[in-house]
């Protein structure tokens, strides 16, 4: 007899075929099964069930607990680490602007889902996601959080400027899409964007990506929330560090309403799938462009630091007790070089990157965006093509996504979180099962008092006048504010 180690993948697909007979069984091979696998198909077959059906269980049992292979390699370690005689990093594809998902141009967007579409096939996806999920429990519940991924963020978007030098890594207001009859509806997930988010990624510009444990997979609108406009207000008026970061001081729930972690979480949970994970989070792209949107949240309060509150921003680091990996001398994680309270010197938004203000009305500075005149908030357009309260153009293809079905089919399969995103604010309601419905209200209440809850109506021909913005200092206050045209 000849005894075969087979590793857990091969075993599956063994034990699947075995079940389906497939495979037939040679009596001088003998399979080394896991104990808890054996043991989990011995203790079924006590019961009344088939062996089938025991060997279905046990199979669903191995497959949720599996762990995939998250460990970096040595090349990865090291690529992560620079050896300048600099205190700083130097941003190897010089300073960037970074702007709003939707205020990119649509050659710009073609242009960074190609440039994340090359990492992908390189390999530097996988890297910063390994990165990240060995990161998470030295990063997150603590006052690194934001430091942490500021530079976590320029390392990536230097990474994705190699690919396309002329981009930056865009930021996600997901405020704008908060702000909707429900998110679930907005134009980002047609597939000329984010693509879906109702299971496997299977359309747009990330369809068909895999993660070390299967396809890249989404479950937008049934858990978590977005980032109310207010809320994030609440977070840039602050004043002193700790009020917005872990730990929270008395352990109050009220405290949680002000932390920008907390809300961070909300957000991840809300899209779903691997980005409810801290281990496999950094595999979507829309991952990285929320990251960019917490950091802009950051960067307002820390203006606001210095201008209101009198306080320097590159000080302000709050260092509880305990929290040892995530004290301000301590050595970043993956980046030793730096330390912890480095990622607060005003060194990365003036060397590296800055920020081009979120959209304002009236000229929100977009498509894909409108102004509603009764709360004067840029709001995400639907992309839904029979109940739609944003679209107030001629539908002749100006929103890109209008000629699309709403979501295509895709299979959502849970998988066991090994690091979630938690604690995170529940659901405020408006769920992907009633994302119809709300949009059927919301018309019905316009259509009641369309005067007080509507944006102004333009004609393809206005909206068109709309499409470049207007030269630094020129000031336009006609009621349609054109912007001139290239």
């Amino acid at each position: 007899m000849v005894r075969v180690h087979v590793h857990k993948p091969v075993l599956m697909a063994i034990w699947i075929g075995l079940l389906f007979d497939r495979i037939t069984c040679q009596p001088e091979i003998c399979l080394m099964v896991p104990p808890e696998l054996k043991s989990c198909y011995e203790n079924a077959l006590r019961h009344p069930i088939t062996s089938k059906a025991a060997i279905v269980d046990c199979l669903q049992r191995l497959l949720w607990f599996f762990l995939p292979d998250r460990n970096q390699t040595r090349p990865d370690v090291t690529s992560f680490v620079t050896n300048n005689a600099q205190r700083y990093p130097i941003p190897l594809t010089g300073f960037r602007v970074r702007k709003e998902y939707r205020r990119l141009t649509d050659y710009e967007r073609v242009r960074l889902h190609n440039a994340l579409n090359s990492l992908y096939k390189k390999g530097v996806i996988r890297k910063y996601g390994q990165l990240y999920a060995d990161a998470s429990g030295s990063t997150h519940g603590g006052p690194a959080f934001l430091s942490w991924h500021r530079v976590f963020l320029a390392r990536f978007e230097d990474e994705l400027r190699k690919e396309e030098g002329t981009i930056a890594l865009p930021y996600w207001d997901c405020s704008l899409d908060f702000a909707m009859d429900n998110p679930v509806n907005s134009v980002l997930w047609a597939d000329d964007h984010f693509g879906n988010a109702n299971g496997d990624v299977v359309v747009g510009p990330f369809a068909n990506w895999m993660t070390t444990r299967g396809k890249l997979t989404r479950n937008y609108g049934n858990r978590g929330v977005l980032i109310d406009y207010r809320k994030m207000k609440n977070i840039i008026n602050s004043c002193n560090t700790k009020d917005i970061t872990f730990p929270l001081e008395i352990d109050a729930r009220s405290e949680l309403d002000g932390i920008l972690e907390y809300h961070s979480n909300g957000v991840n949970n809300w899209v779903g799938g691997d980005m409810t994970d801290a281990s496999f989070a950094a595999y979507d792209p829309v991952f990285y462009m929320h990251l960019a949107f917490i950091d802009f949240i950051w960067e307002r309060f820390r203006e606001n630091q210095a201008n209101t509150c009198q306080i320097n921003p590159e000080n302000a680091y709050a260092s509880p007790p305990g929290y040892r990996s995530q004290q301000a001398e301590v050595p970043m994680y993956g980046f030793s070089e730096l330390r912890n309270i480095d990622g607060l010197m005003s060194y990365w938004t003036k060397t590296w990157y800055a920020y081009e203000p979120r959209p304002r009305c009236p000229d929100c500075g977009s498509k894909y965006l409108f102004c509603n005149m009764t709360s004067q908030m840029c709001i995400s357009h639907s992309r839904r093509t029979d109940f739609n309260a944003g679209k107030r153009v001629d539908p002749l293809g100006a929103i890109g996504a209008a000629s699309n079905s709403f979501e295509p089919r895709s299979v959502f399969i849970p998988k066991r979180s090994i690091y979630p995103f938690t604690p995170s604010p529940e659901s405020d309601g408006r769920l992907h099962s009633t994302a119809l419905d709300d949009a059927k209200e919301t018309i019905a209440r316009l259509q009641t008092k369309p005067e007080t809850t509507t944006s102004r109506w333009l004609s393809l021909a206005q909206w068109v006048k709309n499409l470049e913005p207007l030269p630094v200092g020129v000031v336009d206050n006609s009621i349609f504010p054109r912007r001139i045209r290239s």
